[in-house]
């Protein structure tokens, strides 16, 4: 028979063992939740993605339908994703080339928003004056070369050489990005670009 002076003392006891059996058994359940991520694929993925590496001028042809000289200084790198070509300048700074359906939100649209990438500020004015000194480029492609270099502060400021062009019923972006002086000395190499340009053969000719 259980003395009542060792009664607190036993319900005591007991109610440790019970928390303990609670704490044990919490610690043995592990409730895990998984959240099923989906990565639809791409469909214009393979269709722009150039992979040949050429650096001596050499006429590229690959998998995008469209051929292209690279200027003899320039790598050739990987187009990714909507990007039909890229490549790296000799002294810093990338090139590319990109398709796009319709207009691509138009000219001025573009403009500003490159203009304001730059950190440059310009009236209306300026921007309208600036796009109607675009160089209109003689090739097969017809580009309007863009050359913000003209409006950064200084050389050694980042800036484009930006060349549009329509396509049928698409926009061909020709875009590089550099330092203003960089951009300055690869300029003939950049119009070079743009007047080898051109739909590979197997591949029809737009606007026709």
């Amino acid at each position: 028979m259980t003395s009542r002076s060792g009664w607190p003392a036993f319900r005591l006891f007991l109610v440790f063992v019970a928390v303990l059996f609670i704490v044990t058994c919490d610690r043995g359940i592990e409730v895990r939740s998984y959240r099923e991520v989906t990565v639809a694929p791409t469909p214009v993925g393979t269709l722009f993605d150039s992979t040949e590496s050429n650096a001596d001028g050499r006429s590229v042809q690959n998998s995008t339908g469209w051929n292209w000289v690279t200027p003899s200084e320039w790598r050739d790198m990987p187009g990714d994703g909507l990007r039909l070509a890229r490549f790296t300048l000799p002294e810093g700074g990338e090139n590319t080339v990109v398709l796009l359906s319709g207009d691509a939100g138009g000219v001025e649209a573009n403009v500003r928003r490159w203009i304001a990438q730059l950190g440059v500020e310009l009236t209306q004015f300026e921007i309208q004056q600036f796009i109607d000194d675009a160089i209109q480029v003689q090739s097969d492609l017809g580009f309007s070369l863009l050359d913000f270099t003209s409006i950064v502060r200084s050389q050694g400021d980042t800036a484009f050489l930006v060349a549009i062009a329509s396509v049928g019923d698409e926009t061909m972006f020709v875009k590089a990005e550099a330092s203003a002086s960089e951009l300055a000395k690869q300029k003939v190499a950049f119009i070079s670009l743009l007047q080898s340009l051109k739909p590979a053969p197997s591949v029809s000719a737009y606007g026709n």
